[in-house]
């Protein structure tokens, strides 16, 4: 309950400062230009965002419903949206597999082994479609020359991609790896413990040798259910795209001179560079991403209003309902 408070308070540490930033200079504009915005494209803005949720709801759902099939999809939504929650305001978004572990558990009576099991496929299926969304993007930059990066948001675009797709290519390749990872582990202990004691070292690299012996068995249990891993990749495809084009009816609330397909392409590239950025949300690097990125096609003011409507359907607005859930939930 303590990491939950100390999370809430640099949560919204962090978004005064975000949205400081933002409208220091100007507030009154940019306040203006929302009020001024089109509000039936806010609420179809709120309802994008709903049945993206609902789509990667879906998701989980399929999985789980292999090892449970009384789950109800109600039960998958509810979950989704109390993650946003825990993914919200905790740096990397590393806050909701553990509440979904524990949820698993608890509500579902799935053991451990077998919620990490589900989690392992849910991650996988997400990660498949960020890196070919990613992909695709940069092709199609290349190609059509749609974009001119400065020289930090093309590095942090590049060094997103990079862990991204290393990441993936791990997953792919790690069961067909028939290496012993004792000497690997061993170097990169002995770097550690250069900067810093470790204690039972022996029983340390035991525990990470058998969590990548159970990471290579998942991996070998997913190649037997390739069929659902792609049904799910897409649904998470759709869910990402949800997100865009939220960005899209976002801009396009304020001004109808965007762009639809550069706005697609530009927010996949954003939410790139904010898997990244090691704060909440990725906070301050989704926004500065999103405002030098479309800064050629959309004027300062408006750009800045647009950002600020989409960060707050897209992000502040679920983290918040999803907090209201959970406190319903556990009220229940």
């Amino acid at each position: 309950m303590k990491n939950i408070k100390k999370n809430i308070i640099l949560f919204i540490i962090i978004s005064v400062l975000v949205l400081y930033f933002i409208l220091i200079n100007d507030y009154k504009e940019i306040i203006e230009v929302l009020l001024n915005s089109k509000k039936i494209i806010i609420i179809q803005i709120l309802a994008v965002i709903l049945i993206g949720d609902i789509i990667k709801a879906y998701s989980l759902y399929l999985i789980i419903k292999k090892n449970k099939k009384e789950i109800k999809l109600i039960d998958c939504i509810k979950l989704t949206f109390i993650t946003n929650f825990f993914n919200g305001i905790t740096p990397f978004s590393l806050g909701g597999q553990p509440f979904q572990l524990y949820n698993l558990k608890k509500e579902h009576n799935l053991n451990y082994s077998t919620s990490i099991s589900i989690l392992f496929k849910d991650f996988y299926s997400y990660q498949i479609a960020l890196v070919f969304l990613l992909s695709l993007a940069l092709i199609i930059n290349k190609i059509f020359n749609i974009l001119i990066l400065n020289n930090f948001i093309k590095k942090l675009i590049i060094l997103g991609f990079i862990l991204n797709i290393v990441v993936l290519i791990f997953l792919v390749l790690l069961p067909f790896n028939k290496n012993n990872y004792s000497k690997i582990i061993n170097v990169i202990l002995n770097f550690i413990n250069k900067f810093k004691e470790l204690k039972d070292r022996e029983n340390l690299q035991i525990k990470i040798e058998n969590r990548i012996i159970n990471l290579k068995n998942e991996l070998k249990e997913i190649n037997k259910n390739l069929n659902l891993i792609f049904k799910c990749s897409l649904l998470n495809i759709i869910k990402i795209l949800s997100l865009c084009f939220a960005a899209y009816l976002s801009i396009y609330s304020i001004t109808n001179n965007i762009n639809f397909m550069y706005t697609i392409l530009i927010t996949i590239l954003v939410l790139n560079i904010g898997s990244i950025i090691p704060v909440p949300g990725g906070s301050f690097g989704i926004e500065m991403a999103f405002l030098s990125l479309f800064s050629v096609f959309v004027t300062n003011i408006k750009l800045k209003a647009a950002m600020i409507l989409w960060r707050a359907c897209s992000y502040y607005l679920p983290v918040i309902f999803g907090g209201y859930v959970l406190v319903f939930n556990k009220r229940k």
